[in-house]
């Protein structure tokens, strides 16, 4: 759920009640991920209605050229401009109810900007923006990977695509997903730079709290990380204290290898079981490399991938 609209249902079991502090992080995440979806569908639609919109000025240019040939289609060709102006118009208007939107000459000066980006970024309007550097609204620690980005694009470079911080008039932060896009000449130079942003400093934000959450998780338990071929991936220290191992020596060891012999078909089920995407606890019985018999309460989680495969 985000913005009272439901986006889905997510479905989770376990086999014990889930504890207030799941119930917390589970409306988080479900928040979260409400909010990516809804910024993917708007930054979908946005796209594919640029995309229109370029598709029919290259018509109508091509169209502008028979105009001149042709002088008896005069009259279908007006109506077809007319009908392209005003979805150029529905589309600018589209683009400035639902994203931030600037534009920028190729030196940096502020030539537009549309309401949202005055309101997101607390100036008063639009002669409280025009004329100001694109650099004014990118806060000083991030100059050292913006200017590179911003130099290319003004020299008629690709696109820019990602979140990019902005500075507000109170010296103050917003995250965006952002495009930075050259428009440019009929000799393919960039004439402005074309800037449209959402805004997700709520969202990222949730984001960072949720990756502290885990983090913490990480931190706080025995933990590791296999392919589905039991190869180890990924480890914490509390992996390399429980089983007695170092950072060396740890690639060529497997739980299995180490489970006590009265237990190792018991974990070797689980282990099974969770190859086939489901979700498995109990015991762990090992023996370490060094002797010592050692016992863990364990979780055994499949993680699919989009087709649902381990």
């Amino acid at each position: 759920l985000y913005n009272e609209t439901v986006f889905g249902v997510i479905e989770m079991a376990m086999f014990r009640p889930f504890e207030q502090h799941e119930y917390i992080l589970l409306e988080s995440a479900a928040e979260s991920t409400a909010a990516a979806i809804e910024m993917l569908k708007t930054t979908l639609r946005t796209a594919r209605l640029l995309e229109e919109t370029q598709k029919q000025a290259r018509i109508l240019s091509e169209q502008d050229v028979k105009m001149r040939e042709q002088m008896e289609e005069l009259r279908s060709m007006q109506e077809e401009a007319a009908r392209q102006s005003e979805q150029m118009a529905t589309f600018t208007n589209a683009v400035n109810h639902t994203l931030i939107r600037a534009e920028f000459a190729t030196d940096g000066t502020l030539i537009y900007a549309n309401t949202r980006f005055i309101y997101k970024l607390k100036y008063l309007g639009n002669a409280d923006v025009e004329g100001k550097h694109v650099f004014t609204f990118i806060p000083p620690r991030d100059m050292s990977w913006f200017e590179p980005v911003w130099n290319n694009l003004a020299s008629g470079g690709r696109h820019f695509e990602g979140y990019v911080r902005l500075f507000t008039k109170d010296g103050q932060e917003i995250w965006t997903m952002a495009t930075y896009t050259c428009m440019r000449r009929e000799d393919g130079s960039a004439e402005r730079i074309l800037f449209l942003g959402i805004d997700t400093t709520e969202q990222r934000n949730m984001a960072i709290d949720i990756e502290a959450q885990a983090e913490a998780l990480y931190r706080s338990v025995i933990y590791a990380t296999y392919n589905a071929q039991g190869n180890l991936l990924e480890w914490n220290k509390e992996y390399l204290d429980f089983i007695e191992c170092t950072e060396e020596s740890v690639q060529g060891i497997s739980l299995l290898s180490l489970t006590d012999s009265s237990h190792k078909t018991d974990y070797g089920e689980a282990w099974k079981a969770t190859l086939k995407n489901t979700f498995q606890r109990g015991d762990l019985y090992i023996r370490t490399p060094g002797g010592n018999t050692k016992k863990a309460r364990f979780t055994l989680t499949p993680v699919p991938d989009i087709t649902g495969e381990v």
